[in-house]
């Protein structure tokens, strides 16, 4: 037992220190600027792809704990693909942010963190189905009758704001709201867990509807600025909420990572 606890302690520390080290260096990368553009710009990209990174990993560990066939391989697996692909997402982000500079509003980035909200979909709705007790289809429609609800609210924003550059600001507010619906959904979850483990993953969630919404609302107040050294604390929090999305995500599939390996009783 004692042997098993300092295991869980020595992965644990870890997993402190790269969440200090990725807030720490991002703040002073990004607010002190302390080298020439070029690498304080590479820093910040290196440190948001590795928290994705990161997530992405753990949750392909989390998955290697269930055989195939088994529901739950099926929601591990789906939350990896979809952290692995907007882990690539954030590289070719990077990419054309060290490239071109100003990265463009519509992307290829853009495509691999659209696609990613389908794997959530299928995890989510997986979950669901798995704690419900429901074999029908029943939940996936739900699923599809809530991301036609976010694409017709994303539309109604685009005409209540008379929208100029419906590509450009479609992704601008579809982010926030797609986030939300994956948001809104692992709080239901949450309630369902009784605020359990499992329930600190879903939460996390939850994290990149608030990071999203307030870069749109930033973006349409003109208050977010692109170019360093920013010195803007508004762009700041808004750039570091995001960080946190991804540290909170890892933790919580840390925590059952924990819960699996070494048991119930010692992941609390």
């Amino acid at each position: 037992m004692k042997l098993t606890a300092l295991n869980r302690q020595q992965l644990t520390l870890p997993g402190i220190v790269f969440t200090a080290l990725a807030l720490v260096g991002y703040v002073w990368f990004y607010h002190f600027q302390p080298f020439s553009d070029f690498v304080n710009q590479l820093a910040l990209n290196i440190i948001t792809v590795l928290c994705a990174l990161v997530c992405a990993i753990i949750l392909t560990l989390i998955s290697t704990f269930y055989e195939r066939g088994e529901p739950s391989r099926t929601i591990w697996i789906n939350f990896s693909f979809a952290l692995w692909i907007w882990t690539i997402g954030e590289v070719i982000w990077a990419i054309y942010n060290m490239t071109v500079g100003d990265v463009p509003i519509v992307s290829l980035a853009d495509g691999f963190f659209m696609l990613g909200y389908v794997f959530f979909t299928i995890a989510i709705t997986t979950q669901f189905r798995l704690v419900m007790f429901d074999k029908s289809k029943k939940t996936i429609w739900i699923a599809v009758g809530v991301w036609m609800l976010a694409i017709l609210l994303t539309l109604a924003i685009l005409i209540l704001t008379r929208s100029q550059s419906f590509s450009e600001e479609f992704l601008t507010y579809f982010y926030p709201v797609g986030d939300l619906a994956i948001g809104v959904s692992s709080v239901i979850l949450v309630i369902t867990f009784h605020r359990g483990l499992l329930s600190r993953l879903w939460l996390g969630l939850f994290v990149f509807a608030l990071s999203d919404g307030l870069y749109a609302w930033a973006i349409i107040s003109g208050v977010y600025v692109y170019e360093p050294p920013a010195g803007n604390l508004i762009t700041l929090i808004i750039d570091l909420t995001y960080i946190l999305a991804y540290l909170a995500v890892a933790w919580g599939a840390f925590e059952q990572y924990l819960m699996l390996r070494f048991g119930v009783e010692l992941s609390k």
